[in-house]
């Protein structure tokens, strides 16, 4: 036991040890291993969120969604190795913001980061806005009570500390895999006894050819289907925000493989076997927010739609929780380098050991949900995430291509092929979110170049270097 506890105790120093070179001290808490980064990462992800935007992306992809998120799954395996080899290369806590600044530009770095900081800053938003549309499908209670509440409730626990927030979202995570595996044994029964397609295998969930001919169809609907999915793999790569608090930097690397292959196939398995259940419920939703809500209650009855919602506001709750830990550390990075004013983003509680600042700040974001509708804010996500994938995979090739020459036949595959598909199947992606996504998200690009304008004086200054 002594000897295990010493090898915990070496496996912390060798990662604070790590980090030192790049310039920064130790100063959030190593608390974390394997399993709960891991299920940080579910948490994140919100298993249950597939629920959210099934009507998002059935409705986009003309029933097509297990194509649309086989589609992005591909596009993320080729993404999760360049964060894996980032996450080795570069173990600090900022994540994109770090990859693309530590490797090309400090610039572009925090430019990177703010793209996706998009993706981390509005999470705990949707899942507010979620929380809320399920449960006043049974409760007649405001919007803005229900996210004030839960926003307030996430931002204490948050707060407190890593340990709390982890232990939380372990005992979510189980709650939500146990509703999971009732509902999908419960369409399975439904599906096996004649209801819905009256098949438990079809190949129409994945190409319905019937529709893909219609004019003005095409597969570009299952592009387009899969652009907002991205929004659903944002978790995988969250954890790497916690590298500075795993207690062993290496286990990054494979809480990102463990988490991407796991919600990819659940993602792909459970939308066919809903697209069984309800073939031509993309065409039938009443409202395509609560589209999975209806599917339960036509399959399980009024008792499992119930269940749904309750566990599906806890779950929503838990995955606010992850975002909102991810982003405050995001933010704390750039506070840390002296981007965003120091005193109050660089802040760490000298007892709780977390990002004040920014906890408070994503807090503050998350009231937004009273004004964005639920749509447009699933594309907002995906237009910071595809952006930040996009960045991962071009700083991988920088890194390890580019600066380190790694440009053998062995290096050319892992350093060049590999990030680059990745890099081009995330542009497609990109390219396929509408126009108001598109819009907003540029907006937000532009106000994160006039504050690093203004705090590095005109780019003459690396953000490593401010004084803040």
């Amino acid at each position: 036991m002594a000897k295990e506890l010493l090898t915990k105790q070496e496996e912390i120093e060798r990662s604070n040890k790590e980090l030192e070179q790049y310039g920064y001290k130790q100063e959030l808490k190593r608390a974390l291993p394997l399993p709960f980064l891991v299920f940080y990462g579910w948490a994140f992800v919100c298993l249950l969120t597939l629920f959210g935007t099934y009507g998002a992306v059935a409705e986009a992809s003309h029933g097509m969604a297990p194509s649309a998120y086989l589609l992005a799954t591909i596009g993320m395996l080729f993404t999760a190795w360049s964060y894996v080899i980032m996450s080795k290369r570069y173990p600090v806590s900022g994540s994109v913001y770090q990859y693309v600044g530590q490797s090309m530009n400090k610039h572009l770095g925090f430019l990177s980061g703010w793209a996706i900081l998009l993706d981390y800053m509005l999470v705990p938003m949707i899942n507010y806005l979620l929380a809320a549309t399920y449960i006043r499908v049974y409760f007649d209670i405001p919007t803005w009570v229900i996210i004030l509440f839960l926003l307030i409730v996430v931002s204490i626990v948050n707060h407190i500390g890593i340990e709390v927030t982890a232990w939380f979202n372990n005992a979510v995570v189980l709650i939500e895999i146990v509703f999971i595996v009732a509902i999908t044994l419960m369409i399975i029964k439904y599906v096996g006894s004649g209801g819905g397609a009256g098949t438990l295998i079809s190949a129409q969930p994945f190409l319905n050819t019937e529709e893909l001919n219609l004019k003005g169809v095409g597969y570009s609907v299952i592009f387009a289907g899969a652009a907002i999915t991205m929004a659903n793999y944002s978790g995988f790569d969250a954890v790497t925000t916690m590298s500075e608090e795993a207690k062993n930097s290496k286990n990054i690397s494979r809480a990102v493989w463990i988490i991407l292959i796991s919600i990819s196939i659940y993602f792909v398995a459970v939308t066919y076997l809903m697209g069984l259940a309800w073939p031509e419920g993309w065409k039938e939703f009443a409202n395509p927010d609560d589209a999975a809500w209806q599917l339960i209650v036509r399959v399980a009855g009024e008792g499992m739609g119930v269940f749904f919602v309750a566990t599906y506001v806890v779950a929503t709750t838990a995955s606010g929780l992850s975002s909102q830990a991810s982003a405050a550390r995001v933010i704390y990075n750039m506070g840390r380098d002296g981007i965003l004013p120091k005193k109050f983003f660089g802040y760490i509680h000298p007892k709780r050991k977390t990002p004040t600042g920014g906890i408070i700040v994503i807090g503050l974001v998350a009231l937004t949900g009273l004004f964005v509708p639920l749509t447009t804010s699933f594309l907002l996500l995906s237009f910071g995430a595809c952006l930040g994938f996009i960045m991962v995979n071009v700083s991988a090739i920088a890194t390890f291509y580019i600066k380190e020459k790694k440009r053998g036949a062995g290096g050319f595959i892992k350093y060049f092929l590999l990030p680059a598909i990745g890099a081009v199947i995330c542009l497609i992606n990109f390219l396929s979110i509408s126009k108001i996504g598109h819009i907003v998200g540029v907006g937000w690009l532009l106000l994160g170049f006039i504050i690093l304008a203004i705090s590095t004086k005109g780019f003459k200054i690396s953000p490593k270097d401010l004084q803040v």
